[in-house]
């Protein structure tokens, strides 16, 4: 297998790639397949609403899970699950593996309950990298397998993909919210588009910081590279181009008294 830091770059090939062709959903399908490539595992998108949940396995198993398996999950499985037992206690959203969440943070049946669910078909092991995990919610990727524990290695590579995830995420909501174009225009990437769209609703450079949790420099720099790839030198103007080119709402024209 590749070392973690060949591994690392082709994350961030795919991370830049997806950041330059930005869209309001996030892009499970092409996470899934290369975190399976990296990771050489199985992996599913697991998700938490309340007292609902569910997953998409990357290969599905024909009659996995039966209802009565998922009734186990319902009852035992989820609140027992050593993972997120750590993820309850600690409120520390790292991505973990099964063998490493301390004993006294797992009630006494939690590993039966879960060897008891997933030996059978071999992903007693799991790995789980949360990129939204709030009270009563959670988006995770989880890695499963039979045998031994992820290796340090592989722990190590997860904590470093898990921001570039939390971030895409984050672009997506935010694209989502503001109504952003589904695909980059004259080059912008889906962060300039997010800026470019708070800077036409009259937001000040520390307003757009303090909406994207950046600081203010950051944001003059996302200006300038606007600026650039507009060709203009000023916000007005920034914002009258991008409207001309589809990219924003053209601004509402003034009433004229009839």
């Amino acid at each position: 297998m590749a070392t973690v830091a060949q591994r690392w770059d082709e994350w961030l090939d795919l991370v830049s790639e997806l950041a330059a062709h930005p869209c309001p959903v996030f892009p499970r399908e092409q996470v899934g397949r290369q975190l399976a490539l990296s990771f050489q595992t199985r992996v599913s998108w697991n998700w938490i609403d309340s007292d609902d949940f569910g997953f998409e396995l990357d290969e599905p198993i024909p009659g996995w899970p039966t209802d009565e398996e998922y009734e186990v999950w319902a009852t035992e499985g989820i609140p027992k699950h050593p993972i997120l037992c750590f993820y309850r206690a600690t409120g520390v959203p790292v991505p973990m593996t099964v063998g490493r969440v301390p004993r006294e943070l797992v009630p006494r049946d939690g590993y039966t309950v879960l060897r008891d669910c997933l030996s059978p078909v071999g992903f007693e092991q799991q790995l789980s990298i949360p990129y939204r995990l709030a009270p009563g919610s959670s988006r995770a990727f989880v890695f499963a397998q039979s045998g031994e524990d992820y290796s340090d290695e592989d722990l190590e590579l997860a904590r470093l993909i898990q921001p570039l995830l939390a971030l895409l995420a984050r672009q997506a909501d935010l694209l989502e919210g503001l109504g952003c174009p589904e695909a980059a225009a004259n080059g912008l990437t889906g962060r300039e588009l997010v800026v470019l769209r708070l800077l036409s609703e009259g937001r000040t450079a520390v307003s757009i910081a303090h909406a994207l949790q950046v600081s203010p420099r950051t944001v003059h720099t996302h200006l300038a590279h606007i600026y650039r790839k507009l060709g203009v030198c000023d916000r007005m103007r920034a914002v009258l181009v991008a409207a001309e080119l589809g990219v924003l709402d053209p601004p509402p024209q003034p009433r004229v008294p009839s």
